[in-house]
């Protein structure tokens, strides 16, 4: 396990355009200004239980959200956007 809980870094990564911070200890999805090319985002096993900002994401496709606060029990959680 990791321990990531802020992704403010990622505020000046413009040409990111896979994120996987799985496993760590985030708590609110996107509270950050998102790189702008960002397609896929993986926040599987987080403490997510809040998503923010969500339109900000033009480009983002995928968004795999397992085993999260937000993931139904016993079902893979991704959006397809």
């Amino acid at each position: 396990f990791r321990f990531l809980v802020d992704l403010s870094p990622l505020n000046n990564l413009s040409y990111l355009l896979e994120l996987d911070v799985s496993n760590n200890k985030i708590r609110i999805l996107f509270d950050f200004w998102p790189p702008r090319n960002l397609k896929e985002a993986d926040f599987s096993f987080n403490l997510i239980n809040e998503i923010r900002n969500l339109e900000n994401f033009h480009y983002l496709q995928k968004l795999i959200l397992d085993s999260t606060s937000l993931s139904c029990p016993k079902h893979r959680t991704q959006l397809l956007l």
